[in-house]
């Protein structure tokens, strides 16, 4: 089914178009569940608290450079003299993602078919593993840098670390909120000072916000999906390496979680291929291994 397709360039923007909505909207769900913990606890001044608090947190948490997650991933730097074939298609992909240099290439020994970026800018790394490398075809391979290519060009990395600072502070505000509304009961004891909606509230806050974080992870998924297939002409090649680790998964009897950052690979996979469609004869394709 997938031998004579091409990317359908309408169907692709209005997808991406939709998954940027939806981050946007997951974003703000977050930082209003922030907002409404912190104007429980100090009033009027939420904003300008909750503020403060997030700039506090963003100090506090530094994304961790692409050599550490590397290393500590157990990954080793390829250089290009090793990898020539590998190295070209990603500055292909790095130039047509705009990136303002190449990302590094790491080799991470595990049998399973994965890999991951970290860091950003300049100092961005992509891991891959020696079962992708021995498993993928090079349609495949090139897919899966794409996608990892575009979380870089994204800021996908600092995105979700927002993502968790926004986590933190909401924690932070509804832990304050629940002890105080306790304090109050204990020392008046009246329960009225704690009005159960409001310690409802403070209570599933921070799960509430947990559950939104996990599902701005998935989105950015589908985002990355999205912007590879684009960055190859090829939504093909992505497909097929999802459903290659998806198998892999399966008949290892690898677990799926429902709390999970990655969305179930059939529903990426039906995505991809909806913005391709299948033409009579073999187009010209903008892919970069053939």
């Amino acid at each position: 089914m997938y031998a004579y397709t091409m990317l359908d360039h309408a169907a692709l923007k209005q997808a991406r178009l939709r998954t940027n909505v939806m981050t946007a909207a997951i974003f703000a769900g977050m930082l209003f569940i922030l907002w409404l913990c912190a104007y429980i606890v100090v009033g009027d001044d939420a904003l300008v608290v909750a503020a403060a608090g997030a700039v506090v947190m963003v100090l506090m948490s530094a994304t961790p450079t692409a050599g550490l997650v590397m290393r500590l991933a157990r990954a080793v730097p390829i250089s290009p003299r090793e990898a020539p074939d590998l190295y070209s298609d990603l500055a292909e992909l790095s130039r047509r993602a705009g990136l303002s240099a190449c990302p590094r290439l790491w080799w991470q020994g595990t049998p399973g078919i994965n890999a991951f970026a970290a860091g950003h800018g300049d100092g961005a790394g992509i891991a891959v593993s020696e079962g992708a490398l021995r498993t993928l075809s090079r349609q495949e391979l090139v897919g899966v840098l794409a996608h990892e290519v575009a979380h870089i060009a994204a800021g996908d990395t600092r995105l979700m670390t927002v993502g968790i600072v926004v986590l933190r502070v909401t924690q932070v505000f509804a832990m304050l909120g629940l002890l105080l509304s306790f304090m109050l009961v204990v020392l008046t004891g009246d329960p009225d000072f704690a009005p159960i909606g409001l310690t409802l509230m403070l209570a599933v806050a921070t799960p509430a916000v947990a559950v939104l974080h996990l599902a701005l992870s998935r989105n950015r998924e589908f985002a990355a999906d999205l912007r590879a297939a684009r960055l190859t002409g090829d939504a093909v090649g992505l497909a097929r390496a999802l459903e290659r680790i998806d198998r892999y998964q399966r008949e290892r009897s690898i677990s799926h979680k429902w709390l999970r950052t990655h969305p179930p690979t059939t529903e990426r996979v039906e995505r991809l291929l909806d913005t391709v469609r299948l033409v009579s004869r073999r187009p010209q394709p903008a892919v970069i291994y053939i």
